[in-house]
């Protein structure tokens, strides 16, 4: 696991997680990605619901070393 790395829980056929993929290789990110495979019901453990709970990926993990109110989100309907 790496440390000052933002986390990407993945399922490969997420159309939004190829976005946050494409996006982060465009930027130069580096990503640990870390495979949900939703088939099996990965989406459904414990774990992962403590990520999110509304079961759905991509979920990025941020560093903990990392401010988290250093990023402004805005929604766009």
């Amino acid at each position: 696991m790496l440390v000052n790395v933002m986390r990407l829980y993945n399922a490969n056929f997420s159309p939004n997680a190829l976005r946050v993929r494409a996006v982060a290789h465009e930027l130069g990110v580096e990503l640990e990605i870390v495979e949900v495979d939703i088939r099996a019901g990965d989406n459904r453990a414990a774990e992962f619901l403590a990520r999110n709970p509304n079961a759905k990926v991509p979920v990025v993990a941020l560093p903990l070393n990392l401010r988290r109110d250093a990023f402004g989100i805005e929604f766009c309907p």
